[in-house]
């Protein structure tokens, strides 16, 4: 078959098959966002079970988003070449894996590995989710597959936070990995079986020692965030990160093609979602930690009390398209970012205010706001690719999301330290507010300086 027969496929399969293959790539995306957040409900739980300290509990994050972070690109271009349909297959039983590996861990190591595996299989799934949204030539088909993943995140936002305590409290932490094992396997199935295949492009590289590169550097800068003073982990980093450009600079086709970074509203989302993932992964590590440490709240009160945040996201993913057809990428993004910022510095300014008086209205304003800004900077992502380069464009996307969120959780967790105290939480807050604040105001410089482009 042609390249993005799959594409054209989801376009012309009647309407039954078309919402089955939808709702697995919401499924897929849904999968991502329950698992950051179930499992940070558990933290405190797993760090008691297996004896691990605060300081060291942050790698349980950590371990899944820089793998993720570091093969997203390889898996954009892998499915440029082979199609999307064995990267979802391929990319899902292997996360399928990890969350076996993570739920039957009997000590730390261990569930790091399962974590691994976790990153890595969802590295080579993600970036082609989107890929193929953007290449349905049918305009309504399109924007229905991107609605229902913002749909199956936002509602994963409220629902997972509740879910994941009430299985830590009722079943144990492993139970928060072993429940999206059968998920994970049937979305795997159903993507296999509805997607045809297509035939391999030749002309498309897979650069592995970019890709080693890039991991091992990703890897060390989390490193020496972790361990603030680390100078061997810097040094490694360095190392890795020049490697990285050597290896990009001799390579024909580049792990970034320097054509895809020309895209001007890629380069507008790469100026956002830093600020995005700071603020939401931040909220959602920071958040119900801060609930369970500060507040007292077991894991299910705490992911009851955080719930605001998903509703929000559910108005919010809704309000996105809105602003998208009426008023474009940039102002969704810019406004999004900016009221985001000012609630999670609400939250700095006041983290021991009334809970229904000031925390959930805030946190209600912030799923709201943060949804907005995912959505339209999501968007932007793949504008102006052509069909050739969204599986890259989006590998180069997903990975600034991925790398930002390991390195913000990284960050974080040095300013909350192995015993926060409401004072560490503040501050936390107000760092978060601050990246959304400077990424938002550098999206609002970039929407001044680059010539408007309505869609």
């Amino acid at each position: 078959m042609p390249r993005s027969a799959a594409a054209r496929a989801v376009a012309t399969m009647s309407t039954a098959s078309f919402v089955t293959v939808a709702a697995a790539l919401a499924a897929l995306n849904l999968l991502v966002v329950f698992d950051g957040l179930v499992v940070t409900v558990a933290l405190p739980a797993l760090q008691q079970a297996l004896g691990t300290p605060g300081s060291a509990a942050s790698w349980v994050i950590t371990a899944f988003a820089v793998p993720l972070g570091g093969t997203l690109l390889l898996g954009g271009r892998l499915g440029d070449r082979v199609g999307p349909r064995p990267c979802f297959a391929d990319g899902m039983a292997l996360f399928a894996l990890g969350l076996l590996v993570s739920g039957l861990a009997g000590g730390f190591p261990v569930l790091v590995a399962g974590r691994v595996l976790q990153g890595l299989g969802a590295g080579l799934a993600l970036p082609n989710t989107f890929s193929l949204a953007s290449a349905i030539p049918v305009p309504g088909r399109r924007g229905a597959v991107f609605a229902a993943s913002a749909v199956a995140g936002s509602s994963g936002s409220a629902v997972a936070a509740v879910i994941g305590g009430l299985l830590v409290d009722g079943l144990g932490w492993r139970s928060v990995f072993l429940v999206a094992v059968p998920v994970a396997l049937a979305t795997a199935g159903v993507l296999w079986v509805m997607l045809p295949g297509e035939v391999r492009d030749p002309g498309v590289t897979l650069p592995w020692t970019s890709s080693a590169w890039f991991v091992l550097a990703a890897a060390s800068v989390v490193l020496a965030i972790s361990d603030a003073g680390s100078w061997s982990a810097a040094g490694v980093a360095v190392v890795a990160l020049a490697g990285f450009v050597v290896t990009e600079r001799r390579r024909a086709q580049p792990l970034i093609p320097r054509a895809v970074l020309a895209r001007r509203s890629l380069r507008g989302a790469l100026l956002g979602m830093p600020g995005q993932v700071a603020a939401y992964n931040g909220i959602v590590y920071v958040g119900l930690l801060w609930f369970q440490v500060a507040r007292g709240l077991s894991p299910w009160q705490a992911g009851l009390a955080f719930a605001p945040v998903g509703l929000g996201a559910i108005v919010g993913s809704r309000l996105a398209m809105v602003v998208l057809a009426r008023h474009g990428w940039r102002s969704g993004a810019v406004v999004g970012l900016l009221v985001a910022a000012a609630a999670l510095g609400v939250l700095g300014l006041a983290p021991d205010a009334p809970y229904p008086a000031v925390v959930l209205p805030v946190l209600t304003v912030l799923g709201t706001a943060l949804a907005v800004s995912v959505v339209t900077l999501n968007v932007a992502a793949g504008l102006d690719s052509t069909d050739g380069e969204r599986g890259a464009a989006y590998g180069v996307f997903e990975t600034t999301t991925h790398v930002s969120s390991a390195l913000a959780v990284a960050a974080l967790a040095v300013v909350l330290g192995a015993a926060a105290t409401s004072a560490d939480f503040a501050r936390a807050f107000l760092a978060q507010s601050a990246a959304a604040a400077v990424c938002g105001v550098a999206v609002l410089v970039f929407a001044i300086v680059v010539p408007r482009r309505r869609h």
